[in-house]
């Protein structure tokens, strides 16, 4: 309870800041952020107490970070230097609170450089009476500004910027919120049932689809199906197989790079710290998004084999639900980034698209849209 007060103290500052000046709905955005994303280093607690305690006060409350938001703002912003500033200053406000008003783990603000810590041998505790007082001041600070400004704080999030932005990134933000309350509502209860679900049958149906996700297998299969593509001179086949190797390979770069740097212990094995996020999810919703594009009519089928084998990594208990979630996610989000570019594709890498390929269109629903040649084929 405190603790959400607390969250909404640096809410109430950051929105003060960021309406200290007449910027774009935007900007004031960019700025409460600023004073909100440091406890972003918290997410580690989802995983395991290490984790936690390897990144909570660092990686978000670092002076690395507040670089890279700079950079981040300066260069999205409407008003590049005021924004940025301003931002600057309510990410180190948000800081300046948590080392005085919490009273829990110092700050490390040079990591990774070093890891020399900050803290105020006074700081109160979150019960104190001088935090709720910033509480109580921040409240009124708000309602001043909002009588002053003719501003509110929820009319701040209402985002002006282009609907095909927000269609791209609703979902998005919809899925990573699916995968947080996956971590905190099913992994656990889960992972602790699943060995009692065990079947003769479900043994013989994942034990036949696992090999499907394993290491190159799906490279391998679109790399021949795009050369048989070629030889036969069906260009849509020929081009969603190479679109689909260069998905997993993308998707597989993607992943590897998050599952070191999370490091989360396997359900099965508290020695493999690689669980999340799962290879096998991103590398079939990689492959099964590309081929969906392409052949409208198998999309579920595609994507019904591509669950199957993602689910069937937590009957082995080789992953927990957020894992397969968040693979799943990384996989279809790569694939679908390269086929809204698969054009450019064409012409600035080396893949091997057919002339004919190049002029295939999007449908409203996302399907790549066949050549002629191929519709009468198949």
């Amino acid at each position: 309870m405190l603790s959400g007060l607390h969250f909404l103290t640096h809410i109430g500052l950051s929105w003060i800041i960021a309406n200290l000046t007449a910027g774009s709905r935007k900007d004031r955005v960019l700025i409460v952020l600023a004073g909100l994303l440091p406890d972003l280093d918290g997410v580690g607690i989802l995983w395991s107490e290490p984790a936690y305690l390897a990144a909570h006060r660092a990686a978000g409350h670092s002076l690395l970070f507040a670089v890279l938001l700079a950079v981040l703002i300066w260069r999205t912003s409407d008003a590049a230097v005021r924004t940025t500033v301003l931002a600057l200053v309510s990410f180190h406000v948000h800081l300046l609170l948590d080392v005085v008003g919490t009273g829990g783990l110092p700050i490390r603000y040079l990591w990774p450089m070093s890891n020399a810590e900050w803290t105020w041998s006074g700081r109160w505790t979150l019960a104190s009476w001088p935090n709720m007082a910033v509480m109580a001041l921040t409240t009124l600070g708000v309602l001043w500004v909002a009588r002053r400004s003719g501003r509110s704080l929820f009319a701040t999030f209402r985002m002006p910027w282009r609907r095909p932005v927000l269609d791209r990134a609703l979902p998005l933000l919809g899925g990573i919120l699916l995968v947080v309350a996956a971590a905190v509502v099913l992994d656990g209860r889960i992972a602790t049932s699943v060995a009692s679900w065990k079947y003769a049958i479900l043994d013989s149906i994942v034990g036949t689809l696992n090999p499907i996700g394993s290491g190159v297998t799906l490279l391998v299969v679109c790399t021949g199906v795009g050369v048989v593509g070629r030889a036969q001179r069906r260009s849509t086949l020929h081009e969603a197989a190479w679109l689909g190797a260069l998905a997993f390979m993308a998707a597989g770069l993607v992943e590897f790079a998050i599952k070191h740097l999370v490091g989360r212990s396997r359900p099965d094995s508290v020695l493999d710290v690689d669980s999340f996020p799962s290879g096998h999810a991103t590398s079939v919703f990689a492959v099964a998004t590309i081929f969906a594009a392409f052949y409208p009519r198998l999309r579920w089928p595609l994507y019904a084999l591509a669950a199957t084998v993602a689910a069937g990594r937590v009957y082995l208990e080789r992953h927990y639900v957020s894992d397969v979630l968040a693979g799943a996610i990384i996989g279809i989000v790569i694939a679908s980034l390269l086929l809204g570019r698969r054009h450019a594709l064409g012409r600035w890498t080396c893949l091997p698209l057919s002339a004919s390929a190049l002029q295939h269109t999007t449908t409203a629903g996302g399907a790549v849209e066949p050549d002629r040649d191929d519709s009468s084929r198949s």
